[in-house]
């Protein structure tokens, strides 16, 4: 199952589950971005699927609403809020039990958030390495320096 995509109406159905289940709890869009550590800008770019690396707060967005993550997946499903617990045709979020076809959903998005997450090791070593190159041509030059003060120093001794 490597590498397989979303499609578009999977995407369009995750997007609109977020923004029906945040409206159903009564939270507002700059305050459901706030509390998962966004702006409220990013978040509607976000929810509307016009940001790309949407994924990474995949949990994060499920946990907040108080659903699995399976949950945002489902098509034409009921919701009702009762007493702030979300109600996803007619079962309470504890009692959900999925289908295989949000299964593979899972599974593709949990893919993505690894190669993800392994993306941004990769470049997290790259950094490292480079910032150690530069440490080093930094300490060369202070040593450079240092060399050429103290040449300065007998010149400015001999000179005087």
């Amino acid at each position: 199952m490597k590498n397989q995509k979303l499609s578009d109406e999977e995407l369009k159905t995750i997007f609109n589950n977020m923004r029906i289940f945040r409206n159903m709890l009564g939270i507002k869009q700059e305050a459901f971005a706030d509390s998962i550590g966004m702006k409220q800008g990013d978040y509607s770019k976000l929810e509307s699927g016009k940001k790309d690396n949407w994924s990474k707060y995949w949990d994060i967005i499920a946990s907040t609403l108080c659903v699995h993550p399976l949950q945002l997946t489902l098509r034409n499903c009921q919701i009702e809020n009762r007493n702030g617990m979300l109600v996803i045709n007619g079962l309470d979020t504890s009692q959900y039990e999925f289908l295989e076809p949000n299964i593979r959903l899972w599974k593709i998005l949990d893919e993505k958030r690894e190669r993800e997450f392994n993306a941004l090791k990769d470049e997290n070593n790259v950094l490292k390495q480079s910032l150690k190159l530069k440490e080093n041509k930094i300490l060369k030059a202070y040593k450079i320096i240092a060399h050429q003060n103290k040449m300065l120093q007998k010149f400015a001794v001999n000179i005087s």
